[in-house]
């Protein structure tokens, strides 16, 4: 029900749709020992194809990374069920319900396992056979719910949400009590005497003339008197400062300039994805890349820079930046823009500014100084 509270909607739906639209890849260093040497995609390992195209045959990466993100959002984890081959490679990840999931510790072996409710059914899984995406927690084990965590912020959001729409479709603001010395037979022929000739455009604000004692009192607006307004604005910034989301992107521009949203989204993806994406690539490492994989150079890897591939500008300087100081190529810009490649062999040469030299260079530039004025001076 926390999710009926549009704030919380708006932090779980942008976190989970910004994880899910980052390619994810498997890659392999070159040399594991150098690993500055660069890496190459490991298109053969079956586990590339499940997190970078199809979890599993009903579901693609895109939908399987969103709803486990989803889950992990809401209840502090997200499981999902593990299909290995023969050679013990993850093929397949089903996704478990977290609510019919219980990690515990077994009292005999120590180790960790988790209980699945299948219809009143109790089923016994190994660590193994469970993919777990755990959030922020006490034991390392088992994620904090922020849900649970902030029920009293997202209780009081969601009480002033229900006490607005009932206000409104109920009609409860009462605008005026008229106030008669003695009871009248007919109170709804006055009611509508005083609507025809007082209520609407362009009866507003005429002086109201009242016989035989009668007397109007005006009533201001209940919900100003008790800043309404001003309470639901704060339970905005309540529900955003918990998923550390920036208000401006749950509609929140009370506060928003072109300079701070600039700096905002920034920090966004410094303190908030940044945090995700390292628990998602350190459990996709330890969870479903064995050891022997790990030592063979195999990693996991989100591709950060499709989240800057709508900022055309920053894009550009930045590979204007790379191109100059021999980073890429011409082809390799053009094809980062999904572009074709050049034909001209320039186009595969790497460049650099030529007003840069090595520091050893200039070292020797130095002596080489030196041991001319040292030969002047001898002459």
């Amino acid at each position: 029900s926390a999710k009926k509270f549009s704030v919380v909607y708006a932090c779980i739906k942008n976190i989970s749709e910004d994880i899910a639209t980052m390619p994810t890849e498997i890659r392999k260093y070159k040399d594991v020992k150098n690993t500055s040497n660069g890496s190459d995609v490991a298109s053969y390992i079956p586990l590339h194809d499940v997190v970078r195209y199809k979890a599993n045959e009903e579901q693609e990466a895109l939908t399987f990374f969103e709803t486990m993100q989803n889950h992990a959002l809401s209840s502090g984890n997200a499981y999902a069920h593990k299909e290995i081959n023969g050679k013990g490679q993850v093929t397949s990840l089903r996704i478990l319900n977290w609510q019919k999931i219980t990690p515990r510790r077994n009292e005999k072996t120590g180790k960790i396992e988790y209980c699945f409710d299948n219809n009143g059914e109790e089923i016994i899984l190994r660590k193994d056979e469970v993919f777990h995406l755990a959030g922020f927690g006490f034991d390392g084990m088992v994620g904090y719910s922020p849900v649970r965590m902030a029920m009293n912020s997202i209780g009081l959001g969601l009480a002033a949400e229900h006490f607005a729409a009932d206000f409104f479709k109920n009609g409860a603001n009462v605008g005026a009590i008229i106030e008669l010395p003695n009871a009248i037979k007919n109170p709804e022929a006055l009611r509508n005497e005083l609507k025809e000739k007082y209520v609407g455009l362009g009866k507003s604000h005429q002086a109201m003339v009242l016989e035989q004692g009668v007397k109007y009192h005006s009533l201001s607006m209940p919900l100003a008197e008790a800043q309404f307004i001003e309470n639901r604005r704060f339970q905005i910034e309540e529900i955003a400062r918990i998923y550390r989301m920036p208000p401006h992107m749950v509609g929140d521009l009370s506060r928003a300039t072109f300079s701070n949203i600039e700096e905002q989204s920034l920090s966004y993806l410094r303190q908030t994805l940044f945090a995700w994406i390292q628990r998602w690539e350190s459990a996709i490492n330890t969870q479903l890349l064995t050891k022997f994989d790990r030592q063979k150079g195999l990693f996991c890897r989100f591709n950060i820079d499709e989240l800057l591939r709508a900022d055309s500008t920053t894009r550009a300087t930045t590979n204007n930046i790379k191109r100059q100081n021999g980073i890429i190529t011409t082809n390799e810009w053009r094809a980062s823009d999904n572009m074709n490649p050049r034909e001209e062999k320039e186009a595969d040469m790497l460049f650099f500014n030529g007003n840069m030299i090595p520091i050893s260079g200039r070292e020797e530039e130095k002596k080489e100084k030196k041991d001319d004025n040292i030969l002047q001076e001898e002459k």
